[in-house]
């Protein structure tokens, strides 16, 4: 059983008290006041977690006691991507979308991405539509 289905299957996970020694300068270093340093440190760690994929944004903002839209902000402090897909994943999504367009006949978006990043998630960089505002 890996840490993901662990962590997923545990109803109400209990709660473990960890006391941990640092430097003054490390708590400096981040820019933290004392009294924020634990919120930090399990900010952190769960940060790690869902990094790793061994726990899902939803479990995320649970654990640190927060809405959907702003883990997304902590995210985007972590450099943790909201949308975290492999090319073959995203080509099942966006084909999946456009399969459902074209029979419903609504106009769709196409769409070009760019492989930029060091991890597989696309940028968006072009769109056909005319009305988007992606150069």
């Amino acid at each position: 059983m890996n840490l993901r289905t662990r962590l997923s299957q545990e109803q109400g996970m209990r709660e473990k008290r960890v006391a941990v020694t640092l430097p003054a300068e490390v708590i400096a270093g981040f820019g933290w006041a004392e009294d924020e340093v634990s919120a930090r440190v399990r900010e952190v760690l769960v940060m790690g977690l869902l990094r790793r994929h061994a726990v899902s944004q939803r479990k995320v903002a649970e654990l640190l006691k927060l809405s959907l839209r702003d883990l997304c902000a902590v995210m985007g402090q972590y450099k943790v991507s909201t949308i975290d897909l492999t090319p073959e994943e995203l080509h099942r999504e966006v084909y999946t979308d456009f399969e459902q367009h074209q029979e419903s006949q609504k106009p769709i978006h196409t769409v070009q991405f760019s492989e930029r990043t060091l991890r597989p998630v696309p940028q968006l960089t072009h769109c056909s539509c005319g009305s988007c505002q992606v150069q």
